[in-house]
């Protein structure tokens, strides 16, 4: 939300199903029609007014009373977004007498500030008009929001890794996973970073992007080291996610020092600085800039393309950038002229650079092999 509350919210599990009617009306008080009402319902749209302004049919389905939990931010829009409601769903006025004009509605099962254990979020969006002297009703579907991963861990890790832990770091902050931990955690959906560390020693297991509903179980080894009705404006909140299953195996770590056991596009951010060591990726795209790559054929640049850990990679920042110098390592990988490099495999040997066009690079290519 926009616009900060204390945390008020809790975990909301289940499928619930609460009714949010937004109805405006001429104000009899007065008897103008420059003003509009919102009415919030958890069990069922109002009935219709003596006036027969009829709003929607009733549902049958009672909320339990966890949703009182849910947030709730009702902002008319503009430039400064002057909240006209927040607070508890449970806390809401019987009606809110409003000015006709665009609002914001925004329902959270709680504040999300940073990664948590065992606490998904869900919520929705969505901009609603009223009209002097209208109803209106509108419709939100409250699904999972945020993204997910659960470590598990083999017999032979514990014995290796005993006393470690995994940092996972994100974009909005950072979580500490312990081998022993079973719990899912929870964070804004992105590139995640995965970090194995004794509090001195960093090995680092890669990125992992999930998109919002996604939760992904890692396991970590090593060899050796219901419909929402036709009118009124209904909360359902789906609790359904999409769950992945992946797994690595700290046996494949490597160490730069030969095409097989090249640094991966993943790894490589360890190793800033390393010189004459083998980096393989896909190549993903090229006509690099400071802010942009192309990520599409044809290409225009003879000069560099981009390595990233998986062909269908279409995020700069989750890219490495490539160098080609004049002479031999140009003449064979531009995509220019070999347009059938993309999307192949490739792997060179030169130096990792911390910045090359804004990108973590490899600069120097002395050889190249692709598949």
């Amino acid at each position: 939300m926009s616009c900060n509350l204390k945390r008020l919210g809790s975990l909301l599990v289940g499928g619930l199903c609460v009714v949010l009617c937004v109805c405006c009306e001429r104000d009899s008080a007065s008897g103008s029609n420059q003003w509009g009402r919102l009415i919030f319902s958890m069990n069922g749209l109002p009935k219709p007014s003596a006036a027969g302004e009829a709003v929607g049919s009733v549902l049958t389905e009672v909320a339990p009373a966890d949703t009182h939990l849910f947030l709730l931010e009702v902002c008319a829009m503009g430039e400064e977004q002057q909240p006209v409601y927040q607070g508890y769903y449970g806390d809401r006025p019987a009606q809110l007498t409003v000015a006709p004009g665009a609002y914001r509605v925004d329902v959270r099962s709680q504040e999300f500030v940073q990664p948590v254990f065992d606490q998904p979020l869900y919520g929705d969006q969505q901009v609603v008009v009223v009209p002097a002297g209208q109803t209106l009703g509108v419709k939100l579907w409250a699904h999972h929001l945020s993204a997910g991963l659960r470590l598990r861990f083999t017999t032979n890790f514990y014995s290796v890794y005993e006393g470690w832990k995994v940092r996972l770091e994100s974009q909005q902050g950072v979580l500490d996973y312990g081998l022993r931990e079973t719990r899912v955690a929870y964070f804004s959906p992105g590139s995640l970073r995965l970090i194995l560390t004794d509090g001195t020693q960093n090995i680092s297991l890669g990125n992992r992007t999930l998109l919002e509903g996604q939760v992904l179980t890692l396991t970590l080894s090593t060899t050796q080291l219901d419909e929402p009705s036709e009118s009124g404006f209904s909360l359902v909140v789906d609790t359904s996610k999409v769950w992945l299953e992946d797994e690595l195996d700290l046996g494949t770590l490597h160490d730069g020092s030969s095409a097989t056991s090249a640094y991966t596009v993943a790894e490589l951010v360890d190793h800033v600085g390393a010189e004459d060591v083998w980096v393989t990726g896909f190549v993903v795209g090229g006509d690099l800039t400071t802010s942009s790559v192309n990520f599409d054929p044809p290409f225009e640049k003879m000069t560099n393309l981009v390595l990233a850990a998986s062909p269908s990679v279409r995020e700069r920042e989750l890219c490495v950038s490539v160098e080609l110098k004049a002479g031999r390592v140009r003449e064979s990988l531009n995509l220019v002229e070999h347009p059938q490099l993309y999307g192949r495999q490739l792997w060179v040997r030169g130096d990792v650079v911390e910045a090359y066009y804004g990108l973590l690079g490899v600069k120097s290519i002395s050889e190249w092999i692709y598949e």
